[in-house]
């Protein structure tokens, strides 16, 4: 859009600029001082006595332009001063990657600063987005001597929870989209009776993170049903977790994506999420048929809903998506989650930092899973009257907890020890919640207790 705004601008000065031309060698000037009258009409200058239509237009038009230009050189100027000085503060943050990536990420953090070019700058910490994966860890191998402070990489075919490189953090979104789908949009006022039937369309990432964040979040009751049916072109979850456990009543059904019954059994659910359907045609369709709520991914803002459908909804936009909170920020009760554990296991580590940097990817990524999901847990316990862990509360927990391990390809079995294997990937906790000793059922609900004491922290 800017480098689009610029060629206007472009194009137009050179409109005048032979426009005055013509005019001049009309009015019988030659070449060298035809250049030199027409550089006078810029700088407010130009003859006013024999001139013709063609100067005349020229000679009104060119100040135009050197006031925009000169309008357009103080702004950068400024901007560039005001950059400056906003480097200094403790929260600066350098932006770099695609243009309108960069301007989203600007509006919504207050000390940002837009690399131009994106040539590094001083900041205390920077921020890469490029439109791809490769463009983004290039960028940053090209230029880390250069980037101080902490630094910030967007991935989205890789998987966040298993990148590691010293001293940079990596962000998805769509982690981040599906991780505040179900806080944002969470299915208690359209689940019936403990029974609902959820569709998800799609054959990319954010489709798959979809089904994992609900199966971690969407945990209400201990005598739910929730169906997950999901159509897809890719079957990279079904072929990964083809064994996977809910130890409860809800289940995850694989459909054909090319079937002929696949509108009808997509409209029958109670809620359908389409995360990459491009075609009209079949979300008329699929409008026409359903009773339930349609999600539709928009990461632009651009979706218009032109049917008479009111419960069309859009998510996942990158301008509510792009905020420190979400990038910079969020993880931060996830270590304070960590911190109080390692204080009660009388590691009192000096940091609530240096407790998070000792845990490996896995362990961080169940922190912040267990923080997802407490903020469902505290919907349940406004709806039933419950002020502290009981053992329904328990029981959910240990279910969350478990679906955690099984996505992350952990299995249940018995140890020599009684203990995890982290090797192999076998811990004897992953079994239904009624078969563990008393002593397992009491850290489920210590581990709810500590998460609601760090509501007052």
């Amino acid at each position: 859009m800017i480098k689009m705004k610029r060629a206007i601008l472009l194009m137009l000065f050179s409109i005048t600029a032979i426009i005055g031309s013509i005019g001049y060698l009309k009015a019988g000037y030659n070449g060298w001082d035809t250049a030199y009258m027409v550089i006078r009409m810029y700088l407010f200058d130009a003859d006013t006595f024999g001139n013709n239509l063609w100067i005349e237009a020229a000679r009104w038009t060119a100040p135009i332009f050197t006031v925009s230009g000169v309008a357009i050189l103080m702004k950068k100027f400024i901007g560039r001063i005001k950059d400056f000085f906003v480097g200094f503060s403790s929260d600066s943050i350098a932006l770099y990657g695609d243009a309108e990536m960069k301007t989203m990420a600007k509006a919504n953090m207050k000390h940002a600063i837009i690399a131009r070019d994106n040539e590094p700058i001083d900041a205390k910490s920077h921020m890469i987005m490029f439109g791809t994966d490769e463009k983004c860890l290039e960028f940053y191998k090209k230029n880390k001597e250069k980037l101080h402070g902490e630094v910030f990489i967007k991935l989205e075919k890789n998987d966040i929870l298993t990148a590691s490189l010293d001293d940079v953090k990596f962000f998805n979104f769509c982690e981040i989209t599906a991780r505040s789908f179900w806080q944002d949009y969470d299915i208690r006022r359209v689940i019936h009776e403990g029974k609902m039937k959820i569709a998800i369309v799609g054959s990319d990432v954010l489709a798959r993170k979809i089904l994992a964040y609900g199966l971690l979040n969407n945990v209400y009751s201990l005598s739910q049903e929730i169906e997950y049916h999901v159509f897809s072109n890719n079957h990279l979850f079904e072929e990964a977790h083809s064994d996977f456990e809910t130890l409860n009543s809800d289940r995850i059904l694989y459909r054909d994506n090319q079937s002929t019954q696949r509108l009808l059994e997509i409209a029958s659910a109670d809620r359908i999420i389409i995360t990459d359907l491009q075609d009209n045609e079949v979300m008329s369709e699929i409008v026409k048929m359903t009773k339930g709520e349609i999600y539709c991914f928009d990461p632009n803002s651009t979706f218009v809903n032109i049917f008479e459908y009111e419960k069309i909804y859009p998510f996942g936009q990158y301008t509510a998506l792009i905020t420190e909170k979400n990038i910079r920020h969020f993880n931060q009760l996830a270590k304070e989650l960590n911190y109080q554990y390692a204080v009660a296991y009388a590691e009192n580590p000096a940091t609530i930092e240096e407790a998070w940097d000792k845990l490996d990817t896995f362990t961080k990524g169940s922190n912040i899973a267990a923080m997802d999901y407490h903020k469902i847990r505290l919907i349940v316990m406004r709806e039933t009257g419950k002020s502290e862990a009981d053992e329904a509360l328990s029981e959910m927990e240990h279910i969350r907890w478990c679906r955690y391990h099984f996505i992350n390809h952990w299995k249940y079995g018995e140890t020599a020890n009684g203990k995890k294997d982290r090797e192999n990937k076998i811990h004897p906790c992953l079994k239904p919640y009624s078969e563990l000793k008393r002593e397992d059922q009491i850290k489920d609900k210590e581990g709810i207790q500590v998460l609601l004491a760090l509501e007052n922290i």
